[in-house]
């Protein structure tokens, strides 16, 4: 009779989740167990206040018709809320419904808090009193991660779509092959509002920026300037002294420069051989190699530089491979591809084209981290290569595999690199 009972017993609880899972299950004797109630008046049992959401301006489809278990394992998962699922992102999860989204993610182009698997980031998982499930308005969502944007809010002209906050009129939130997170390519998407009509002096040059980009000279948040030019921008051209290095314009006629090459650059500024390494190969990709990584017109910051996920990542493409591993597995990493932040390409003699020497360079960022580094400098010497010991010694900064941007764990395996057990 015991053995009888404790054999009921072990076959009840195997079952167990089954009960909760489908509702019932029939035990071997035929008998149904049921739920107290059906889902998802049962969830509302415990969370009475998720049930108010249902009256918030937008309702998650899902929650909306109480498929709670769609989202939700009812009894013990490894991450927070009880989320279905093995891993840490959450977008496997979204993306089982939402397949037209996944399609676009695996062109590429993901938005950072895409990448990340950071869907709940920007959307309420339940509802919103916002469009879109969003945690809060579009502008100030957005401007939460780009708060550079956000400050320039005091340049007098400014964009419409950006001044009212409609982001995503011109950026897809998800995932886009162009630059920025742009819908479509910049001269495409301007000119599905703005028709060009670029001129000079009243000569048209239509013929010349219909197939330009037009993010090359206008800004398309806000400005100082007319026009959106800028923020930043060549003298000549904001003071629109286009002679001064073309030659005059002429209706229907091609628009050409006063001299070719980097010559006509150095017509104003020094050939400081300094900061001009003859011969180097970033200095032989254009007719005018300076604009390899400088815009002749206007840009976003001050010294004309381009954006380096345009310029430095077309060749360097392994290097964003590795920066893009390194994002995946570690959480404190250098999240932009500022590359002109530490690099100078065809200016820099140094390795690696440094902008400075690699203590300073790092330590102008990192001023804490500095004054309680492992001892660096000349008087340090690696004992792997007898070179003096650096930042870069210990850290890498575009493949690290351990926190901290550091090449080896530092529990162990990075100090033993030079302090060896035996």
């Amino acid at each position: 009779m015991h053995k009888w009972i404790l054999k009921a017993t072990v076959h009840l609880l195997t079952a167990l989740p089954l009960v909760l899972a489908a509702g019932f299950f029939k035990a071997e004797t035929g008998a149904e167990i049921k739920l107290k109630y059906q889902i998802p008046d049962m969830c509302y049992t415990c969370h009475a206040d998720l049930k108010q959401k249902l009256t918030e301006t937008s309702v998650h489809f899902v929650f909306q018709q109480g498929m709670c278990a769609s989202c939700h394992d009812p009894h013990a998962t490894d991450r927070k809320a009880l989320i279905k699922g093995s891993v840490k992102s959450i977008n496997p999860l979204c993306l089982n419904c939402h397949k037209s989204l996944k399609d676009r993610l695996d062109r590429g182009g993901m938005h950072t808090a895409v990448s990340e698997g950071n869907c709940t980031d920007c959307h309420f998982p339940h509802s919103s009193q916002n469009k879109r499930l969003l945690v809060a308005d579009q502008k100030d969502l957005c401007w939460k991660c780009h708060k550079g944007t956000q400050d320039k809010m005091n340049n007098p002209v400014k964009h419409l779509p950006f001044d009212q906050g409609m982001c995503s009129s011109c950026h897809d939130p998800h995932a886009s092959a162009n630059e920025y997170q742009l819908k479509d390519t910049p001269n495409k998407l301007c000119q599905e509002c703005h028709a060009p009509r670029c001129n000079v002096k009243g000569v048209s040059i239509t013929h010349t920026t219909k197939g330009m980009e037009c993010i090359r000279c206008h800004d398309g948040h806000n400005s100082p300037y007319d026009g959106l030019f800028g923020p930043y921008g060549h003298a000549p051209f904001l003071a629109k002294s286009c002679e001064s290095c073309h030659n005059p314009v002429e209706p229907g006629k091609k628009v050409t420069m006063l001299a070719e090459g980097s010559e006509l650059c150095f017509n104003c500024h020094k050939k400081d051989p300094e900061n001009y390494r003859e011969g180097d190969i970033h200095g032989t990709f254009a007719q005018l190699p300076c604009s390899l990584c400088h815009e002749f017109h206007s840009a976003g910051n001050a010294k004309l530089t381009r954006d380096e996920s345009r310029v430095c990542l077309t060749c360097h493409d392994s290097v964003e491979k590795r920066i893009a591993t390194m994002k995946k597995s570690l959480t404190r990493v250098h999240k932009e591809k500022d590359c002109f932040n530490c690099h100078k390409p065809f200016h820099s003699n140094r390795p690696r084209y440094l902008k400075g020497e690699v203590i300073p360079l790092c330590s102008g960022c990192h001023k804490g981290q500095h004054e309680v580094t492992h001892p660096v400098g000349e008087d340090v010497l690696d004992p792997r290569n007898g070179a003096p010991l650096t930042c870069l010694s210990c850290h890498s900064l575009h493949s690290a595999r351990a926190d901290y941007m550091l090449s080896f764990d530092r529990r162990r395996q990075l100090c033993i690199q030079c302090h060896r057990p035996y």
